[in-house]
């Protein structure tokens, strides 16, 4: 391909392709006909079995270059759904033309009335704001839709989400998945990896994960503490996972998670669940997470289940973890496709030394 290559910034290039001088076999023409412009998708001109072998292979290639570990990338898993249709929750803003999305590397919106990832009831919005047939959309309002109904948040608080018949509400404005489809798929596989009836999630939003854990698992789960400092969500935490775990006792702190656990106490009775920001770990949930293991040598340290939306943010956080846990399993969670996101479950276990040998299955 020929590139055009754009001026050096904060130490690296980048380029735009011009010319595609010899197709790969995996490249098809873009469903979506503002592709070139939309800021959304980045991956559309690529094979969707080429995608979920990339995110694999991106993923690993950070495990080994940024976390220093030795990587087997068929020990990686994949879990995929839908590659179009998916996308649940999308951000809109007005412009000139019409209600859209940003464009690529701009402020410029891109008017849209259809949206090839997104779900049919996001689409019909889309369309009826286009022809004027609804109320008038706010600039960088949320759409969220729920299988039920589609809420916008600058007309709806909250916002009630169905996956698998279980409801869970959030804030229409705060945070949550975008591809409601793989919920369930997801609640699978924490389940399966949670051995303990004690939670803690670090970074709540409106208890999704402990949901999740609390469905798909056989044993009741017994406790449950979550912290999220964003208020929006927080009201919603108990009634959320008292939907599924009525007897769980549920305790909400209304803080970041760095400045949360240093009133903390995990050991091998509890699990910790995380799904930060982009940037991953802070350094104090770090230093906190290995003095738990620190403390006991291992043997009475939590499991992490960590849910991750930045495989470098990843990469860095296990390699810094490495001296009291080992990974036990890697999946990638396509709740992206047609981009480049990369969400992966990492399955942390405590380091245990045992004459001389590590305990646990590393990747």
């Amino acid at each position: 391909m020929e590139v055009a290559l754009q001026p050096p910034r904060g130490g690296r290039r980048t380029g735009t392709v011009k010319r595609i001088v010899a197709p790969s076999p995996l490249r098809e023409t873009p469903q979506c006909p503002v592709f070139d412009r939309c800021g959304g998708c980045d991956w559309q001109y690529l094979a969707y079995d080429g995608q979920i072998a990339w995110k694999r292979r991106i993923l690993v290639e950070n495990l080994q270059r940024i976390g220093g570990l030795t990587v087997d990338e068929t020990a990686v898993t994949a879990v995929s759904g839908a590659p179009y249709g998916y996308r649940s929750r999308v951000r809109l803003h007005r412009g000139p033309d019409g209600s859209g999305f940003y464009a690529r590397n701009s402020k410029e919106v891109v008017a849209i009335r259809h949206c090839p990832v997104a779900t049919d009831g996001i689409n019909a919005l889309l369309a009826a704001a286009a022809d004027g047939t609804v109320p008038r959309i706010a600039d960088g309002a949320t759409l969220v839709d729920g299988g039920e109904a589609v809420y916008r948040s600058d007309r709806d608080r909250r916002s009630r989400i169905m996956f698998a018949d279980v409801p869970f509400t959030c804030a229409t404005a705060g945070f949550s998945q975008s591809n409601r489809a793989l919920l369930p798929e997801l609640g699978r596989l924490m389940a399966a990896t949670v051995h303990t009836d004690v939670l803690i999630d670090l970074y709540a939003g409106a208890g999704l994960l402990p949901v999740l854990v609390a469905t798909y698992r056989d044993a009741p789960v017994r406790r449950v503490v979550c912290v999220e400092p964003d208020r929006r969500n927080t009201a919603y935490i108990t009634e959320n996972i008292a939907a599924v775990a009525p007897t769980a006792a549920v305790r909400v702190i209304p803080r970041t998670a760095e400045g949360a656990v240093s009133g903390l106490t995990a050991d091998s009775r509890t699990t910790v669940l995380l799904d930060p920001p982009r940037g991953g770990l802070n350094k104090t949930v770090r230093r906190w997470l290995l003095a738990a293991a620190e403390r006991s040598a291992g043997t009475a340290a939590p499991d992490i289940v960590y849910l991750s939306c930045d495989s470098a943010a990843l990469s860095r956080d296990i390699a810094a973890l490495s001296e009291g846990y080992v990974v036990e399993s890697l999946t990638v969670i396509d709740f992206f496709p047609q981009t480049a996101h990369i969400e992966t479950l990492a399955v942390l276990r405590p380091r245990v030394a045992e004459e001389g040998e590590e305990a646990g299955r590393p990747v």
